[in-house]
């Protein structure tokens, strides 16, 4: 009788907690609304990492691929879930087909998919149970403080999102498909040719109505590249040096800050990172296998972002010069650099096909100078100094210094923002790292890697910390390489003290961002959505006002209205701004008309029927781009066909008379 009981007794105890959590459910006060709770998306998240895990080891398994952790397996596994995930959702756009029943049927294909290969989770559960580690006093320390950086990083993940990027394009995109069902051409919007990985992502979230989700998918990848850091680290160093590492890197405000809200950049850094691993596997056992993991990886940081172009030119670089020494002749080396070229350009061929069917140019907006030129694009002969100049109000001083400004400032000479702050680590030991005798080769393939896409930031027009996510992981560990390989013990131990300082510093910023944020509010209920949203962006309350008040078939022209100019995230109608220039569409009318009543038709043409406006800017834009008396015409304009409907935050919402 007793053994019958004994093999039960498990699922009755969790039937048991089941039950009492039921009943206190039932009588537990709560004082939000659903809006708050994020079970559901804690859950979804996690359903994620399973099923790219279980999808992707099929392809890893199939590989055959030897010399790799279990850690590094599920990581491979993921990436490559992820990627098919992606591939799935474009592919369904592209059918015109982004309906509730295909999205839906995908999903459980995917699904069986997924639970076809509960076996191999089985055989990793069993690895992972032999595994019996010992953690050092150090090394539990290290993990501790690393938890709590990560936990906050959650908190901060689990609200609204009302970054800007987020607004205008990450999730504004997924979410105008969804609208109409399909991925369609959207001229105004230069943002929908760039590279769609994490869109579409993206886009799977939100077709389960939660943003939310959509910005813990980012931070799954944040938490990816955490992992991804520590096995490259612990290649060279200590396990304890390597938490350090890991530490070191995810504690970096700029870091933090970016793991929490719905942006490409942890996609790019993640297949980065996975890529730098099988491409050091392929150097060390010469398997093909690892080549080609490689160059898949490679090909998926080029569908996360522009920026993986420069990765991808490195890497490509990287294995003509290895096979060079290697002396492998010429027809195996010609024949290793096309198929690495064909794998990354089958990875990214819808999405270059798009491009090219709509613009005429598969990587637009680059490449003007190479491919058809679009009409609409300026042709500027301004130089990126010279656009930063104009942006930034930098001197040429300040560009020469640029790496120095990066480390020391928090804002631009224009006092615009970078994205949070790096800290100055990397400046006081990277210099030395270069004076450290017998560096392996793997570590000075890093060195110039960084070096290699730092020179091309250098030189770009936009200056954006989080554009250089790819290399922190990196600085992070040649870092703590660097003092590790001092032979002086007094010199280690000031090095040890300094980045002990630098996480102190670290922490100030993370706790002065999250204090701003302050997520716990929204996730206790003691603040709605709404009032969560309206403190960050003020506004929030017009495009609400619109949702609710405002016809489906409106059509709404931005001239900067908003809380950036041009994000339309929270609009539940069709919008309009400016390709290069946010109030374009508008001041080309204004040119091309002699009478308040021409400017009035044209927006009619145009199926315009509102103006979302915040005058500040756009007076500020026309004074310098416009002559007075067409200034004057607009003018004349609002007074006699524009209606004020509703005004906050700076942005005022007219209705066409």
């Amino acid at each position: 009788m007793i053994k019958p009981i004994r093999k039960i007794a498990f699922p009755l105890f969790i039937l048991w907690v089941l039950l009492i959590f039921f009943f206190y459910g039932e009588n537990f006060s709560f004082s939000g609304t659903w809006d708050n709770f994020v079970g559901d998306e804690l859950l979804g998240g996690g359903i994620f990492i399973f099923f790219c895990f279980l999808i992707g080891n099929r392809f890893f398994q199939f590989l055959c691929l030897s010399y790799s952790s279990v850690m590094e397996e599920v990581l491979f596994s993921a990436g490559l879930g992820a990627g098919i995930i992606y591939l799935s959702i474009f592919i369904l756009g592209l059918l015109q087909a982004f309906y509730p029943s295909t999205l839906g049927s995908l999903f459980v294909f995917l699904l069986i998919l997924a639970l076809s290969n509960w076996k191999n989770l089985e055989k990793l559960r069993d690895k992972i149970k032999n595994y019996q580690p010992y953690f050092s006093f150090i090394e539990v320390v290290l993990f501790s403080l690393l938890s709590g950086f990560i936990l906050l990083a959650l908190f901060n993940t689990l609200t609204p999102p009302f970054y800007r990027d987020a607004l205008i394009h990450h999730l504004a995109l997924p979410k105008w498909y969804l609208r109409h069902y399909r991925i369609e051409d959207l001229p105004f919007a230069i943002f929908s040719y760039y590279p769609p990985f994490m869109e579409m992502l993206y886009t799977g979230a939100l077709f389960f109505r939660s943003d939310i989700l959509a910005q813990l998918l980012h931070y799954l990848f944040y938490f990816g590249c955490l992992f991804l850091t520590f096995i490259l680290a612990n290649k060279f160093l200590s396990r304890a040096l390597s938490l350090l590492t890991v530490l070191l890197f995810g504690s970096l405000p700029v870091v933090f800050r970016i793991a929490s809200v719905a942006y490409s950049d942890f996609g790019l850094t993640f297949f980065a990172l996975e890529g730098s691993l099988a491409l050091f596997y392929w150097i060390n056992t010469k398997e093909l296998k690892w080549f080609y993991l490689s160059a898949v990886m490679v090909g998926l940081t080029v569908s996360c972002k522009y920026n993986g172009l420069i990765i991808f030119l490195f890497f490509g670089a990287t294995i003509l010069v290895i096979m060079a020494r290697w002396k492998v002749p010429g027809k195996s080396l010609l024949k290793n650099a096309f198929f690495f070229l064909l794998i990354v350009f089958l990875i990214n061929s819808l999405w270059l096909g798009k491009n090219l069917r709509y613009t005429g140019n598969p990587i637009f907006p680059l490449g003007g100078k190479i491919f058809n030129k679009n009409p609409e694009q300026p042709q500027t002969l301004l130089s990126s100094f010279e656009i930063r100049k104009l942006i930034y109000g930098e001197d040429l001083k300040d560009q020469i210094f640029l790496p120095w400004n990066l480390a020391v400032k928090t804002k631009t000479k224009s006092r615009q923002e970078l994205d949070g702050v790096i800290n100055p680590i990397f400046l006081v030991f990277l210099p030395i790292f270069f004076f450290l005798p017998a560096k392996p080769a793997e570590i000075k393939w890093i060195a110039f890697f960084c070096l290699f896409y730092f020179l091309f930031f250098w030189a770009s027009g936009e200056i954006r910390l989080r554009y250089l996510m790819p290399i922190y992981p990196f600085l992070s560990f040649l870092t703590i390489y660097s003092v590790n390989n001092w032979h002086s013990k007094w010199k280690k131990s000031g090095g040890w003290f300094i980045i002990g300082l630098s996480l102190v510093l670290n922490l100030y910023w993370v706790l002065s961002y999250t204090v701003t944020v302050n997520p716990i509010n929204f996730l206790l209920g003691k603040e709605s959505r709404t009032a969560f949203l309206t403190r960050h962006l003020p506004s929030y309350p017009v495009f609400e006002y619109i949702n609710r008040h405002l016809p489906p078939t409106s059509r709404i022209m931005f001239l900067y209205g908003g809380n950036f100019g041009n994000d339309g995230y929270y609009l539940n109608r069709d919008y309009v701004f400016g390709a290069w220039d946010l109030a374009a569409p508008i001041k080309d009318i204004i040119q091309n008309s002699s009478r308040p009543e021409e400017v009035y038709q044209k927006l009619v043409r145009m199926n315009i029927s509102h103006l979302l406006i915040n005058w500040k800017l756009l007076k500020m834009d026309f004074s310098s781009s416009l002559a007075q008396e067409k200034i004057l015409l607009f003018q004349h304009f609002s007074q006699k066909y524009l209606y004020l409907e509703f005004k906050k935050g700076g942005s005022f919402l007219y209705r066409l008379k």
